[in-house]
């Protein structure tokens, strides 16, 4: 049988050892705010691996889909690892959890329903990464389409009055240009 006295020494060592323990550990952590030699970018990009930056993926391809391009820029902001982000993409293709095509039919039909034109998605598709030939797929639309787009916009910001002023006009072309729609797309509409 156990002696008291023997218990409250064993007790009392176990804390002793904790204490050191927790001693070590603290003068071994940084101060709160300095890591010494990493600056804020690199903190998270320390050590990676490929299941990380796999996981980090599927878990901003949740949210939304992304094209290509668009997922390699947002890992490159939290991984250093090129060759490990670019085989994590790879498989994420192949496993059909990344596709440019799905980016593209989502990202057209999102952009269609906010009111803009086909130069304009055309554009941001560009700036996005995704090839010609499913940009073309996408937004080939027929001209009437583009054009009962552009009347909904134009009615949506500025009514359907009738124009009476060159000026108005001017400003109703800018508006419908700067949404990415061609001239022969509202050209009628502004008489």
């Amino acid at each position: 049988m156990l002696d008291p006295s023997d218990i409250a020494e064993a007790v009392i060592a176990e804390a002793q050892i904790t204490q050191v323990v927790d001693d070590r550990q603290a003068k071994e952590r940084p101060e709160s705010g300095d890591f010494g030699s990493i600056d804020s970018d690199q903190k998270h990009a320390v050590a990676p691996n490929i299941r990380d930056i796999r996981r980090t993926a599927m878990d901003l391809l949740a949210r939304r889909e992304h094209s290509r391009l668009e997922l390699a820029r947002k890992l490159h902001k939290r991984f250093s690892e090129y060759e490990l982000i670019e085989s994590a993409l790879d498989k994420l293709t192949t496993d059909s959890l990344l596709s440019d095509d799905r980016f593209a039919e989502a990202y057209v039909s999102y952009r269609k329903r906010a009111g803009f034109g086909p130069v304009r998605i055309s554009a941001e598709l560009r700036e996005r990464g995704v090839s010609e030939l499913l940009i073309s797929r996408h937004i080939n639309d027929s001209e009437a389409f583009w054009t009962d787009a552009a009347l909904a916009a134009k009615n949506k910001k500025f009514g359907s009055e009738k124009i009476t002023t060159i000026e108005e006009k001017a400003r109703q072309q800018r508006f419908l240009t700067y949404r990415g729609f061609r001239h022969n797309h509202f050209a009628e509409l502004l008489g």
